[in-house]
């Protein structure tokens, strides 16, 4: 038998975040974002004093009464205190007031209770100042980190009998190169399998090791690769006494079937208070979840990924055992239509365990009567056996009822993509009739279902008849349209947009089916935008996507140094700010390129900066800088970047750009207008701290135009994107060390 079937047929588990840092009730990252000196912070370790009748058994018990097959425990987090007795460093619950190991109680309640043992375990310590400055500079105080975490991973693996599955985090290394090597991962990892034969391993000491860990959001691997996406119950990992943004319960379980269709695993994480109860709100969501579970469970357990899952319907997610589907209805509609199957020898609701009756049959559509289900029901379940699975993809997506959507689940700005997008002001209307509705124009956009496979970005999308779309449009440039639409019968279709006929015709070849249509460089006005089929009454569109052909300005044009400790008042012109940074951390003949500088992380010098990082417009190591692999020293000092465009000839143009920090952008030592949150403005003048997408006006004159960004804290999660509205008569100059003489 696999080793790790046991982790195919779980699907859910429970994540515990645990720890001193419960105490000031500020999430785990207290140390690190408040900035709280070590030794100060360490002395919470003397106040952690659960009571003597708290156990771990408690936390065991609620994960399996909410249906959880695992539990992985933080024996160790960022801060380095661990939960359990070890010899290699006393920082720890036994050494400390509270003198009990909470990891042995912890294997035990699982053992006891059938649940399988996952210890969570951070690689990175902030107890070492190496974790800021690191191996490079610090190779002695990086290397006692390494053996003590070498070391400790030994103990957990020697002393608490068979553990099934080993999460590890923080494996970061500063500057971002070679995280595996400085870690001595393949070392550590063979050490593991050496004391562990049976154990999984997670994707977090910088090698792939058995399984991913998309975190906070699905994003299901290649088929074939085990993972797992963890999540929050609200917005923190450890707990967080002002953290009252609680998840649903159906949106969990949403969370849950979508991982489940996907053939992955949801961790769920429950962030315990310092005495180690768990937060009401959090018992009360799981006890909804686990009722769901008890009657409906089968639906997400030893799920398969397919083909047949991996298709949509438009009455809900589908997961599939065996030759039985499971149809989850996200709306009520009678009759619920599964396309892609015909015949099948049972239909059940789960939540009743009653028979459902054919409504209809016809050529890869199965109406099932759905009067029986209880309108009460909770987000329910129909068990369809099949006489016969479905092979393809292409015949499933369908239903034919109206969709109204979320204002969550609309589509792309500009340049944004997956995860950060800004809704559009204004309406989607789909043949007249309202199909999505922006709110106040800052909702960030949830990733939709996948309504047409092979679509990156998110989509519009509204009833599959819709023969025409509507929308407002606020970013003026070229784009490909791509468009999702079905007919069911044979012909030819033309497009007309904004009135006007397109030339080109499609052929419709599978009736019944997905189709996509792409129009490629269009250019798109600010205003109303009219999309309309002609030439067939029975096609319509279900999924809409704009992809912009902007000029991507690539991480190897940009100069970037720091960070920098500083003073002066970012509202200078950037001339100033240049003089004044020469003025106090140049040599004294002037600014130097060549020359290295004391900032904050050590020797740091103008350089051209790889990234690796993920950002809004999905290409973010091709089109901008992350400050963060260069500068860690987050919140303590500035960063400067610099990059040349050169102009044929004075005009105006647009670049899109994307900060998620606070920042300064000069053209030609002129400070640009930007856009800055309101609840995230920095105290030094800071024009842009955006966290989404924004559309910047630069005046260019004929030849060198420099473009230069100043970072307001530099370090962790500093990131920023730029791209060019497409123009062949601007170049983007490659930058020399020579060339930054400002």
């Amino acid at each position: 038998m696999n080793k790790f079937a046991w982790f195919n047929e779980a699907r859910f588990g429970m994540f515990i975040h645990w720890g001193i840092y419960s105490i000031p009730a500020q999430g785990e990252w207290t140390l690190w974002k408040d900035k709280i000196p070590v030794t100060e912070y360490n002395r919470y370790a003397d106040q952690f004093l659960p009571p003597k009748e708290f156990s771990p058994e408690e936390w065991v018990i609620l994960a399996k009464e909410t249906g959880m097959k695992y539990a992985v425990l933080t024996t160790r987090h960022h801060d380095g205190y661990s939960l359990y007795n070890s010899k290699v460093n006393p920082f720890n619950t036994v050494n400390t007031a509270p003198k009990r190991d909470f990891v042995a109680e912890f294997v035990s309640a699982c053992r006891e209770h059938g649940l399988r043992v996952g210890l969570y375990y951070s690689i990175m310590n902030w107890q070492h100042k190496s974790t800021l400055t690191g191996p490079i500079n610090d190779p002695e105080d990086w290397e006692e980190m390494v053996t003590e975490t070498h070391e400790q991973l030994r103990e957990l693996m020697t002393n608490y009998g068979k553990i099934d599955m080993l999460w590890y985090d923080g494996g970061v290394v500063p500057g971002g190169r070679d995280a595996a090597k400085h870690w001595r991962a393949e070392e550590l990892n063979r050490m593991v399998r050496t004391l562990q034969p049976d154990i999984m391993i997670n994707d977090r000491s910088e090698l792939p090791e058995d399984f991913s860990t998309p975190e906070q959001e699905i994003v299901a691997p290649p088929a074939g690769r085990l993972w797992e996406s963890c999540m929050t119950m609200n917005q923190s990992w450890g707990y967080t006494q002002k953290d009252n943004n609680y998840k649903s319960a159906e949106m969990i379980l949403q969370c849950l079937i979508r991982c489940a269709r996907y053939g992955g695993n949801l961790l769920l994480n429950i962030g315990p208070k310092a005495d180690g109860s768990v937060p009401e709100q959090s018992i009360n969501t799981l006890k909804e979840i686990g009722d769901w579970m008890k009657k409906n469970g089968e639906s997400i357990y030893g799920s398969q990924r397919t083909a047949f899952t991996e298709a949509n319907h438009v009455c809900g997610p589908v997961t599939q055992h065996g030759e039985k589907i499971y149809l989850h209805l996200n709306q009520m509609t009678n009759p619920v239509r599964i396309d892609g199957a015909s015949h099948a020898s049972e239909i059940t609701c789960l939540e009743t365990g009653a028979s459902l009756p054919v409504a209809a049959t016809r050529t890869n559509t199965l109406d099932i009567d759905g009067s029986p289900i209880p309108s009460s029901a909770v987000k329910p379940v129909i068990r369809v056996a099949l006489n016969e699975m479905p092979k393809s993809q292409t015949n499933m997506l369908g239903g034919q009822f109206e969709i109204k959507l979320e204002a969550g689940a609309a589509p792309v700005l500009a340049v944004a993509s997956a995860g950060r997008c800004k809704l559009p002001e204004g309406e989607l209307l789909a043949s007249g009739q309202l199909a999505a509705k922006a709110t106040d124009g800052t909702t960030e956009n949830r990733k939709p279902e996948d309504w047409c496979p092979g679509f990156t970005l998110p989509v519009y999308a509204c009833a599959k008849t819709a023969g025409a779309l509507d929308f407002a449009w606020k970013s003026s440039g070229i784009y490909t349209i791509k468009l999702g639409l079905i007919a069911y019968t044979s012909g030819k279709i033309r497009i007309a947009l904004n009135g006007k006929t397109l030339a080109q015709e499609w052929q419709i070849n599978n009736p019944g089916c997905p189709d996509t249509i792409c129009i490629p460089y269009v250019m798109l006005s600010e205003g109303r935008i009219n999309i309309q089929i002609l030439d067939h009454a029975d096609a319509g569109f279900y999924a809409m996507q704009l992809d912009p052909h902007w000029k991507k300005c690539p991480t190897e044009n940009w100069l970037v140094v720091g960070p920098f400790a500083t003073t002066f008042d970012s509202r200078q012109p950037g001339n100033s700010v240049l003089k004044e940074m020469k003025k106090i951390h140049g040599p004294e003949n002037g600014f130097n390129p060549r020359a290295e500088y004391d900032g904050l992380c050590g020797k740091v010098h103008w350089a051209d900066v790889a990234s690796s990082a993920e950002d809004p417009c999905g290409e973010f190591d091709q089109s901008g800088v992350d400050f963060s692999r260069r500068c860690p020293a987050w919140g303590k000092g500035v960063c400067f970047a610099r990059m040349v465009l050169v102009s044929d000839k004075k005009q105006t143009i647009e670049a899109a750009a994307y900060f998620d920090w606070w920042a300064n952008l000069f053209l030609n030592g002129e400070k640009l207008k930007g856009y800055r949150l309101a609840n995230e403005i920095a105290s030094d003048g800071a024009e842009f701290s955006t966290y989404e997408a924004v559309t910047i006006k630069l005046d260019l004159n004929i030849g060198e135009n420099e473009i230069f960004l100043k970072s307001h804290c530099g370090g962790l999660g500093s990131g920023f994107v730029f791209y060019l509205n497409q123009t062949d008569s601007v170049t983007i100059q490659p930058a020399t060390l020579e060339e930054a003489t400002c």
